[in-house]
């Protein structure tokens, strides 16, 4: 994700509607697949929703490469020294916030 970002943004217009779409088909192609892939039955009511698994591995991919496009337009390409401590320190509190939700979280009844 890391490379990805600075070689798609173009220095003229960072936020590019492809690399939007990008995100939204990653996440939309990882819903997707979670639902063909738990045998979901169509038939039954929409409110089954809650059965499956919302953040799969591509809907977590497509979150951190939307963050990873707003952090670097954000900090201005990569160059604007201040606004990329701040952006650490955020990016530090997430992981730690992460973290402790999943360290935290039981399936046991």
């Amino acid at each position: 994700m890391g490379t990805a970002i600075p070689l798609a943004v173009n220095k003229n217009k960072p936020l590019k509607f492809r690399n939007i779409l990008r995100v939204i088909l990653l996440f939309a192609i990882g819903f997707f697949l979670n639902v063909i892939g738990d045998s979901f039955n169509f038939s039954q009511s929409i409110f089954l929703l809650y059965l499956v698994r919302i953040l799969g591995i591509l809907q977590r991919m497509s979150v951190c490469y939307g963050l990873n496009l707003f952090i670097h337009w954000f900090t201005e390409l990569g160059t604007h020294p201040i606004k990329r401590k701040l952006c650490a320190v955020f990016m530090i509190g997430l992981v730690i916030l992460y973290t402790a939700l999943m360290l935290s979280w039981s399936n046991e009844s």
